[in-house]
């Protein structure tokens, strides 16, 4: 857990700048109202949800590797 939060530290600010950076990138290619907006949060949730599924999977992992070493014994 504790390489998982650290881990996850470092993403939250790569996410947070990536963000702006998407924010007004999409101001150059799409002079839309509201897209940059959409398209942001769309690249946030994205983001999270990603974080997400990795700790579900590694939880998943770690126990099923704890199972199978005690199994192994």
């Amino acid at each position: 857990n504790a390489f998982l939060y650290q881990e996850y530290k470092y993403l939250t600010v790569y996410i947070i700048v990536m963000s702006i950076v998407v924010f007004f990138a999409v101001d150059f290619i799409d002079f839309s109202a509201g897209v940059q907006f959409y398209t942001t949060i769309a690249f946030v949730i994205g983001a999270y949800t990603s974080i997400l599924s990795g700790w579900i999977g590694m939880r998943i992992a770690v126990y099923a590797n704890i199972r199978t070493a005690f199994e192994a014994q």
